[in-house]
């Protein structure tokens, strides 16, 4: 007789699998109950696991929830970075970096929700400040290329400018994830880009 493998214990071969299972159906549960009423009985049910099969990869639900957040993370916030980076212009770069959110509406989603969560529940600040920290990163970088390319009116490290772009930008970031219209987003991000020169932040190229 083969050796058990143990309760709640999947197969290696369907270790990433079942974990990234986890992951995705805990975003969902996470999105659509709130971090608070969100269980682990729930998540097993939609996944069709065990609860002891979930802590076997998440021993407890802030365990859980960081994950979920850094995956998203890696999903929106690295991939839109890595595509800006590949852009020419600060336009491109923004497009790009909203591209990638409206490309995954309900990630985009749920890396909002993670802020507001973050600030209900002081024990995930963490999380929530982390979305907003690569935003801040991601501004600071635009930024600089831009006074790099002699395109910027004023100082890419002026806190107040970066806090602006940083909330403008988690705006369109909630429409990506709320919005319903594609088409839509991407002219909202070009009157965005258009209002930035026609203010004179931004000179005209």
């Amino acid at each position: 007789m083969a050796a058990g493998r143990g309760p709640g214990r999947p197969p290696a071969s369907n270790s990433e699998r079942t974990k990234a299972r986890i992951l995705e159906t805990a975003r969902e549960v996470f999105s659509e109950l709130g971090y608070q009423a969100t269980t682990y009985r729930e998540i097993a049910e939609r996944c069709d696991l065990s609860r002891p099969a979930i802590n076997h990869y998440f021993p407890t639900k802030r365990d859980l929830y960081s994950a979920v957040v850094a995956s998203v993370h890696t999903r929106l916030i690295a991939a839109g970075l890595a595509q800006a980076q590949e852009k020419p212009s600060f336009e491109a770069r923004i497009r790009a970096f909203i591209d990638a959110q409206a490309r995954d509406p309900e990630a985009a989603a749920f890396l909002v929700i993670s802020v507001l969560e973050a600030k209900r529940n002081p024990e995930l600040a963490d999380a929530g400040d982390g979305a907003l920290d690569a935003s801040r990163m991601f501004i600071g970088w635009v930024l600089g290329e831009a006074a790099a390319a002699g395109r910027l009116n004023g100082d890419p490290e002026d806190p107040h400018l970066v806090e602006m772009l940083v909330a403008l930008l988690c705006g369109l970031s909630f429409y990506a994830g709320f919005g319903d219209d594609g088409e839509q987003l991407a002219a909202i991000t070009d009157r965005f880009l258009a209002l930035l020169c026609g203010v004179g932040i931004l000179k005209t190229p």
